[in-house]
């Protein structure tokens, strides 16, 4: 079976034995930036030097600084590769790595209790969640052209402020300038206005399986920022033959330099009937070209493990 990239499929390839991972959140709950320290602190030979930063907050900026700093000068750290990281940070150590498919939320134990993503749905196995996708990628249409020319919605239409993204706070940024984010928020309101209704297919955002066939039969996905800058959407989109219009954001040339066929807008008015009809031409001619091998291969999860070191993957 060919895994999609997401958290489990890669961590299932490696042996924590021989490679240094952190999987957070950082800030998330009291006291993570001290285990952080403390994982960074003790870190010793003979593991391999591979560190992999799994968190939902933006690398540098919100991190604290001593961490950075640690982080980047460890001597058993020669290449961390991080989720969430800013683009307009350089370091010879720092290597962007997607967030890809959440397939760990429903195969962790209790995930039906009322409490979180995953309310609803029966745990699954990731082989089972990965299946589930192939079978509504096989039910999409043979061809992109053929999909509908529309935006699927994915996501809770909430215009309140709850679940306001991280990406705010950019005031207090030490390593960039501020920028304006489209926020989720601006994102349902734009979506809820009357004179924009027939650009878009509404799936249900609490069943992943409906919310998927819309993925699949739609040319299009809007996928705002999530937690972190990063959306576990945009690689559900990608992996189902869709485009995600992503807001820009720190991560946002990243996508772009890994070759990916996504749309990044800096003003929502950029969606609209005539720009959706083109998007779509240009990407059935993107089908056929060469990068598309390589591009396709990037949301793979044997991609991703076979940029770390030899000796840390399990063969």
């Amino acid at each position: 079976m060919q895994y999609p990239l997401g958290q489990s499929t890669v961590h299932g390839r490696i042996d924590p034995a021989r490679c240094f991972i952190w999987a957070g959140p950082l800030t998330e709950r009291p006291g993570q930036e001290e285990r952080l320290r403390t994982f960074l602190r003790d870190l010793k030979g003979p593991r391999g030097p591979v560190a992999i930063i799994m968190d939902v907050y933006s690398f540098p900026s919100e991190y604290p600084d001593d961490v950075v700093t640690t982080l980047l000068a460890h001597d058993f750290i020669s290449v961390a590769y991080i989720k969430n990281l800013e683009d307009s940070f350089v370091h010879k150590k720092t290597r962007f790595m997607p967030l890809g498919i959440d397939f760990h939320t429903l195969s962790r134990p209790g995930v039906s209790e009322p409490a979180g993503w995953g309310h609803g749905h029966p745990p699954a196995s990731v082989d089972e969640q990965v299946s589930a996708l192939n079978g509504v990628l096989q039910g999409a249409p043979p061809d992109f052209s053929s999909r509908r020319c529309t935006v699927a919605i994915t996501f809770a239409l909430r215009t309140s402020g709850e679940r306001t993204s991280v990406r705010t706070r950019s005031g207090s940024d030490r390593h960039r300038p501020p920028v304006p984010f489209i926020t989720r928020e601006d994102c349902a309101r734009y979506v809820t206005a009357g004179p924009h209704k027939t650009l878009w297919t509404m799936a249900n955002s609490g069943q992943r399986l409906e919310a998927w066939r819309a993925m699949a039969a739609c040319a299009f996905v809007l996928s705002p920022l999530g937690m972190g800058f990063d959306c576990h959407r945009t690689w559900e989109a990608l992996c189902l033959g869709a485009i995600p219009i992503v807001p820009v954001s720190p991560i946002a040339k990243h996508l772009v330099d890994m070759g990916l066929p996504v749309m990044v807008i800096t003003d929502l008015r950029e969606i609209n009937q005539a720009n959706l009809r083109r998007w779509q031409a240009y990407h059935g001619q993107w089908l056929t070209s060469p990068s598309r091998a390589a591009a396709e291969d990037r949301l793979t999860s044997s991609y991703w493990t076979r940029l770390l070191e030899p000796e840390a993957v399990v063969k």
